[in-house]
């Protein structure tokens, strides 16, 4: 169906079968987007009393095809009295499990009163990953409990075109 076909007054349609034009704009017939994943890890999960755990925040372009990311990437991670995050805006490092980390291309936004957000506008090419460091700060407990911590890449962040892999979390036992 084109638009002239309409235009020429066709009032109704009967589809047997749909042919779908992959040709994208670079041609090589595939339209897809990238696929933003976040993957957290904090280290260590058991916590006895007042304790900082140094986390870190795996970000992924999944994509199969090249699709880079575009506009900025979000991380948000929810606020809770159960914990605090510090960020270190300079910082970067290696990962003794693998991996480096590039806090300086990541910026915190704190001002929300329910998450903390964190933001970058590199470039995710396919198959590729920013990591970013925070530490969680856990208070002192009176009691036993588990706490979680989760990372949520809000929909489309990054032009993102798969939204059903968007969270991560990690539970911390106290």
């Amino acid at each position: 169906i084109t638009l002239s076909s309409v235009a020429a007054g066709l009032t109704s349609l009967n589809v047997y079968g749909v042919i779908l034009d992959t040709q994208g704009a670079s041609g090589d017939g595939l339209v897809c987007t990238p696929d933003m994943v976040p993957m957290f890890k904090i280290m260590p999960t058991i916590a006895k009393g007042a304790k900082t755990l140094t986390s870190y925040v795996d970000v992924w372009n999944l994509t199969e095809v090249n699709r880079p990311s575009s506009g900025n990437v979000q991380v948000e991670i929810a606020k809770s009295t159960d914990y605090t995050i510090d960020f270190a805006p300079a910082d970067a490092g290696n990962i003794s499990t693998g991996g480096s980390y590039n806090n300086s291309i990541w910026t915190l936004d704190n001002t929300d009163p329910e998450k903390y957000i964190f933001t970058t506008s590199h470039v995710f090419t396919q198959n590729t990953n920013k990591i970013f460091k925070i530490s969680v700060i856990i208070p002192e407990h009176n009691t036993s409990k588990t706490i979680r911590v989760h990372a949520v890449i809000p929909p489309f962040s990054g032009n993102d075109g798969d939204n059903t892999n968007n969270t991560n979390s990690e539970r911390i036992e106290y």
